[in-house]
């Protein structure tokens, strides 16, 4: 039901109806562009990607890679962090460019973000999950692990660690699902899976696993279209995620599917022009850019403004950021995996919907 979370804000709805800008519900900050992977579909890592084409940067030997050493300063964290709850941003959620866990002060940041009131997220592969995160995670709103894998020698060849990485990933899973029952937490556990030619026949082995760890769901999606990217067997996937759901499905377990939804996503570029997604949910990197989404991120053709000698506070209500906004199409994308919220957001702020009252 996320695409419909929307409705929970009616005053932003009344906002961008009215074409004012409010500002976002929640932010995504991007902690570490470093990651301690390196998954073969993660868009960042992939040359000649539409994805990522400031994301590169140099090792400590000078040559170009594609995992750079790019960390966000603590003390700028948390002046965004105190930014977003004065300017009345509800939520925010940590994930990457790289691993938000490998950044050094990661713990304080997300602890600084919690003491703030704000609702917290944060999507990790898993591996670091010591205890002062553990006890951090308490508080938060949700967690989701990146699992992509039924076993740990499928585990490995789409991750580049070592195999034994599955069985520590899996135990940290383990130890929160258990510090979270023994503490009485509300944070909610998630794990994915995203499909691809590798990995596709797993599904179901892996919905099993999930499942008796005691996490809340597992997600399946599919998220890339770049040219020679397969993800699946579409037919086949499909029937794995119906079995997966009929069993093992029950009132403390989900199975989501999000597959066939997220693949019609990459059919091409939006078929209208107005971004609303942009308005409510922004991304901030690490090196220091506001971009409007994931997808245009450390992309000039997302790029709002940078933050490096500015507050974000300061850059949301400049003239540069409203001039950014009015001004982008959003069929200049070249796909978009927002399209559903999109569409309900466009809808919602249309002036004269015809017949509302035919429902």
């Amino acid at each position: 039901m996320g695409n419909f979370k929307i409705l929970h804000h009616l005053d932003h709805l009344k906002d961008l109806k009215a074409a004012a800008h409010p500002v976002p519900i929640s932010i995504r900050l991007v902690l570490s562009d470093l990651c301690n992977q390196n998954c073969h579909f993660c868009t960042f890592r992939m040359e000649d990607s539409f994805t990522n084409r400031l994301f590169k940067g140099l090792d400590k030997k000078g040559n170009l890679t594609y995992n750079p050493t790019r960390f966000f300063d603590k003390e700028k964290a948390c002046e965004i962090i105190s930014d977003a709850k004065e300017m009345g941003v509800k939520s925010i959620e940590f994930t990457g460019g790289g691993e938000p866990t490998v950044h050094p002060h990661h713990v304080e940041i997300f602890q600084a973000a919690l003491n703030s009131g704000l609702d917290l997220g944060l999507i990790t592969n898993g591996v670091l999950c010591r205890s002062k995160l553990i006890d951090a995670l308490m508080e938060a709103n949700w967690c989701r692990f990146s699992i992509d894998a039924g076993n740990k020698d499928t585990y490995s060849q789409l991750r580049e660690v070592p195999s034994r990485i599955y069985g520590v990933v899996i135990n940290n899973i383990k130890d929160l699902v258990r510090k979270k029952r023994q503490r009485g937490s509300k944070i909610t556990i998630g794990t994915s899976f995203i499909v691809t030619d590798k990995n596709y026949l797993e599904v179901y082995e892996c919905a099993r696993r999930m499942s008796e760890l005691g996490v809340d769901y597992f997600r399946v999606g599919y998220y890339r279209a770049d040219e020679g990217f397969v993800a699946g067997d579409f037919e086949k996937t499909q029937e794995l995620i119906n079995k997966s759901i009929v069993d093992f499905n029950r009132d403390d377990f989900s199975v989501v599917n999000e597959y066939a939804e997220s693949s019609k996503n990459m059919d091409g570029p939006p078929d209208y022009n107005f971004c609303a997604y942009q308005h409510v949910n922004t991304w901030i990197a690490a090196d220091y850019n506001v971009y409007r989404c994931c997808v245009t991120s450390y992309d000039k053709h997302g790029l709002i403004g940078s933050i490096r000698d500015q507050s974000f506070k300061k850059l949301w209500f400049s003239d540069l950021k409203r001039k950014k906004m009015d001004e982008f199409n959003a069929m200049s994308c070249t796909q978009c995996i927002y399209n559903d919220k999109n569409k309900i957001l466009n809808y919602a702020i249309r002036q004269d919907p015809d017949h509302v009252n035919f429902i």
